[in-house]
């Protein structure tokens, strides 16, 4: 009988969110996304899911521009930003925390 080793549960929740991002670009892709969206409500709209919509939404728009100026530009429109929050909220968060550790 195999052992059960704790680390092997923790790689297999990254293939969760794997696939989970890989259901919600084929269900935008298949325009599924949004009429489930309508259905389920918020509950729907998990942030990685939703992100994965919001790329995979612009990358369709944008393909009939070819794939370096219409995929490769707008694809990253709603990710650059996103990407840059989450970068500058961390800094400033880490300077508070930093701050409040030195002197406490």
């Amino acid at each position: 009988m195999a052992k059960f080793h704790f680390h092997n549960l923790l790689k297999l929740e990254f293939v969760q969110i794997y696939i989970l991002i890989l259901i919600a670009a084929i269900l935008t892709g298949l325009g599924i996304y949004d009429r489930l969206g309508d259905f389920a409500g918020a509950g729907s709209f998990i942030p990685i899911t939703g992100f994965s919509n919001a790329m995979t939404s612009s990358a369709m728009e944008a393909r009939s521009e070819g794939f370096v100026t219409g995929i490769g530009a707008n694809i990253f429109k709603l990710g650059g930003a996103v990407i840059t929050f989450g970068i500058v909220a961390s800094f400033v968060l880490g300077g508070i925390r930093y701050v409040i550790t030195y002197f406490w």
